[in-house]
């Protein structure tokens, strides 16, 4: 499974996803591999799935080489490719089907009456539309399966308390890489009491006019 952090703060979103594939073989042995890449670049700005693997990576290759011209377009081809795959044998397995319908997504885009200011959304089934933007200077997460109401409240309590708002443009960096340490804290808490998870992650930006860029693999080091 995966964690995903997204913050939005205006001037620019961040997307982070934990970098650990966990792969269960038939013999019951378990791999983890820990260097795997959740975020990818798509033409509206960042994309991160949590969830069910071989959905996330499908839609990943799907998107990849896809003109896509707004956001509607893009919840569209996630909510097709979800119904394809729950079409599947496999997903006559419950534990298979309830991590497809589990699977969700964190995005940033442009959006048309705010062009030069990159903004953040989620997917989620129990929001108009299928999806919903974040609110700005607000951080929200997907989560991995089996964590609790409680370790919810915990972990975005976390994450909106240490949330600093960018005052400057010219700030930027220095904004940067005190979030890129607020996420790598909460990837260790996360990974403490939830083996699906790494403490190692990577961090996307997606910056005005319309910069993206994805860090290599980072991990939680306290000052």
């Amino acid at each position: 499974m995966t964690l995903v952090v997204g913050m939005n703060f205006g001037e620019y979103a961040l997307i982070a996803a934990d970098t650990r594939v966990v792969c269960r073989y038939e013999d019951g042995v378990v791999e983890n591999d820990d260097n795997a890449d959740k975020i990818w670049k798509i033409r509206l700005g960042l994309i991160a799935g949590a969830g069910f693997a071989p959905l996330v990576e499908s839609a990943e290759h799907l998107l990849a080489d896809r003109e896509i011209a707004n956001v509607e377009e893009l919840v569209q081809i996630l909510g097709e490719e979800r119904a394809r795959i729950l079409r599947e044998p496999l997903a006559n397995d419950p534990d298979v089907r309830q991590g497809i319908e589990y699977t969700e997504w964190m995005f940033s885009y442009l959006a048309a009456q705010n062009a030069d200011k990159p903004q953040l959304a989620m997917t989620a089934s129990f929001l108009p539309n299928s999806w919903g933007a974040v609110a700005l200077n607000r951080a929200c997460l997907l989560t991995p399966a089996g964590t609790t109401p409680e370790q919810l409240e915990e972990w975005l309590a976390f994450a909106n308390d240490n949330l600093r708002p960018l005052e400057r443009p010219e700030d930027l960096q220095a904004n940067v890489g005190h979030h890129r340490q607020v996420v790598g804290r909460l990837m260790k808490m996360v990974a403490d009491v939830n083996n699906s998870v790494a403490e190692t992650f990577r961090v996307g930006v997606h910056a005005p006019p319309n910069r993206t860029g994805i860090s290599e693999v980072l991990r939680y080091a306290p000052h």
